[in-house]
């Protein structure tokens, strides 16, 4: 008979270079492997073959899963836990929920990636009920963290697929999205950033263009995430924001763009609270993935 104590959990966060798989109570218990993102076939084989070799025991009692989206996560969905329309290779019309669930027979929970970060981070911080996480790395994210529970409608948000201004030095670059060019994912990823200077954001020096050029995009969305959800927190994590200063940067572009309109935020002191970085460092997501499979358990 399984114990509280002796359970399993297993978590995957499925990025889009990466999948990261733990096995465990949570990010701080669990043995974890890193599998790098090829075809739904290739890299679910290997997650799949690390569950088996550390559930051996039979202890596994559910399934969480933060993936890149889009992905269907209305559990009432005939189609819950597959992967939609992607630029990913060999994904579109992959199912966690169906393959997962009979590989190990036992309930599997599915949201995107930066949705189960978000839920994560906002547990991190007593008291708070409305937060945005944002990661900014391969692809741009956005999950909503509002009154207590992640947001979704029809489907989840995509934010990263906003349009905004360009700016004003940037108009020649036709964006790196393959469904809309030039929207934020599209101007503002890490691919983005490679195509139009050969390099990452950090291999950049500091008084390069494109840390401003990456602040104004990023601070426009900061700002229309204030206006639209009026979040107590807006999380920035992700490979691109590892970049020095950039943070710094974000925040002073997003002031401005607000232009004093939000009184509470019109200080130096009041923007610092409200971008952040994420406090479980590079754990939000995997954590988030925990928390989803414990809630499958019920």
């Amino acid at each position: 008979m399984r114990t509280d104590t002796d359970r399993k959990f297993a978590a995957i966060e499925g990025g889009g270079t990466k999948f990261i798989v733990g096995v465990g109570k949570s990010y701080k218990d669990c043995v974890t492997s890193i599998i790098s993102t090829r075809s739904s076939h290739e890299t679910m084989a290997e997650v799949k073959s690390f569950i088996a070799g550390t559930t051996t025991d039979s202890k596994l009692v559910g399934i969480g899963v933060g993936t890149f989206g889009p992905v269907t996560v209305n559990p009432a969905d005939s189609n819950y836990g597959q992967v939609l329309s992607t630029p990913k290779p060999n994904w579109e019309g992959y199912n966690f929920v169906t393959d997962l669930g009979s590989e190990f027979n036992v309930p599997v929970a599915v949201q995107t990636d930066v949705s189960a970060a978000a839920m994560s981070e906002a547990v991190e911080r007593p008291n708070c009920k409305n937060l945005v996480y944002v990661t900014v790395g391969t692809g741009i994210g956005c999950g909503v963290f509002a009154d207590g529970r992640i947001v979704s409608g029809t489907l989840h948000p995509e934010i990263g697929h906003i349009f905004l201004n360009s700016h004003s030095t940037d108009s020649a670059f036709s964006g790196v999205c393959p469904f809309h060019g030039d929207c934020l994912e599209g101007l503002a990823s890490g691919p983005a950033i490679q195509a139009r200077w050969g390099a990452s954001l950090s291999e950049l020096p500091q008084d390069h263009p494109a840390h401003e050029i990456e602040a104004y995009y990023l601070g426009s969305l900061c700002a229309n995430l204030v206006l639209h959800h009026a979040p107590e927190v807006i999380v920035l994590g992700g490979g691109v924001m590892n970049t020095p200063g950039l943070l710094a940067k974000i925040r002073t572009r997003c002031r401005s763009l607000l232009g004093g309109y939000i009184v509470a935020l019109n200080t130096d002191a009041a923007m610092e609270k409200l971008i952040s970085k994420p406090l479980l460092s590079k754990h939000s997501g995997i954590q988030g993935a925990f928390m989803l499979a414990e809630k499958a358990r019920g």
